[in-house]
């Protein structure tokens, strides 16, 4: 009875004398103790520590043969634990009035690894679980519940380390004004119109190399005509039905992007992945593959665009820069999401 409430102070469990541990035994409680199981968790992301939801994960771990209640009421408890842990250290350098300790503020990966005495990995995902839970995260609407908590947890870990900062669960404040700037950048009637043209361009000349790897034009191939040609129309279709949706594509990652300021969009950040860039391109019959060369083209337009493409040497705008990330971020985020959830593949 007295091993709960030592493991629950991890900092404090290795002076303890009530009973004598071995010193390589700890680390291996300390992970058991803190060990999580992935149809818990799934349960609990995205939404607040309430007993409402420990009631929910309790009747939940009844029905289920793999997973105790006690086991369930652990898990919800130490994540709980832990996230009031890292609020806290948050709070107290937010406070602490002397700024010169912001370059040797812990990262909150750092917080939960020292003080809770995890291993890397373990602490990784609990890093993830926080952030999805402090920013309540909508988890559970539309396809987005056939979304595994690895996913999840995949999906938190690519957010917050290319959105995100190490210190802390926001969202990179700097990035989203400098998005804000995209936006209005991207958006606006001249640089669209290039922009445009660039995307299309590096996408269409990245698009026909792919094909052209796979099509067979050697002689004895006369009888694949039909298909080759067939494939042919099919690409020609693909860059027409590109031109239409590039601008909508275009304006809805820029307005996401710039949109995080506000918690609303935040909750509902991969519904709007969802709904506004992944529903349009999947309507285009677009492979993962497909997808991932457009990523590519909108990247490399933005250093074909006459202000920046004249500064060559130059360090680019900032608002170039968050757009890049805007980019890669949903690029990765696309890797997870858009298999699963519309059945594209590569």
């Amino acid at each position: 009875e007295w091993m709960p409430p030592s493991l629950k102070e991890p900092l404090s469990f290795r002076t303890q004398t009530l009973v004598v541990v071995a010193g390589g035994d700890i680390p291996r409680m300390l992970d058991m103790y803190y060990s999580l199981d992935d149809a818990v968790c799934r349960d609990l992301i995205g939404k607040a520590f309430t007993k409402a939801v420990r009631r929910d994960v309790d009747e939940a771990a009844e029905t289920s043969r793999n997973i105790t209640v006690r086991s369930a009421r652990r898990q919800f408890d130490n994540i709980k634990r832990v996230m009031k842990h890292v609020e806290d250290q948050i709070a107290l350098h937010r406070t602490t009035p002397d700024r010169r300790t912001t370059r040797n503020a812990r990262t909150v990966l750092q917080m939960i690894r020292e003080d809770f005495r995890l291993d890397l990995e373990l602490a990784s995902v609990y890093q993830h679980i926080l952030f999805l839970c402090f920013n309540k995260v909508e988890t559970c609407k539309t396809r987005l519940v056939h979304l595994d908590f690895p996913e999840w947890s995949s999906l938190a870990g690519v957010v917050q380390a290319v959105w995100g900062g190490e210190h802390f669960l926001e969202l990179d404040h700097a990035y989203i004004e400098a998005m804000r700037v995209a936006k209005d950048t991207l958006t606006s009637r001249d640089v669209s119109a290039s922009y445009k043209r660039f995307v299309l361009d590096h996408a269409r000349h990245l698009m026909l190399s792919i094909d052209s790897e796979s099509w067979d034009y050697s002689p004895a191939s006369s009888s694949k005509l039909p298909a080759l040609l067939a494939r042919e129309q099919a690409a020609r279709a693909r860059m027409s039905a590109l031109e239409n949706i590039v601008p909508k594509i275009v304006g809805a990652m820029t307005q996401i992007g710039a949109g995080l300021h506000e918690w609303r969009e935040v909750r509902d950040l991969f519904i709007d992945v969802m709904e506004k860039v992944l529903e349009p391109l999947d309507k285009a019959d677009m492979s993962l593959e497909q997808v991932i060369v457009l990523f590519g083209a909108m990247d490399k337009a933005i250093l074909s665009l006459p202000p920046i493409a004249k500064a060559k040497g130059k360090a680019l705008p900032n608002w170039a820069l968050a757009w890049r990330r805007c980019i890669e971020g949903l690029k990765m985020v696309t890797v997870t999401m858009y298999p699963k959830l519309f059945g594209r593949h590569a």
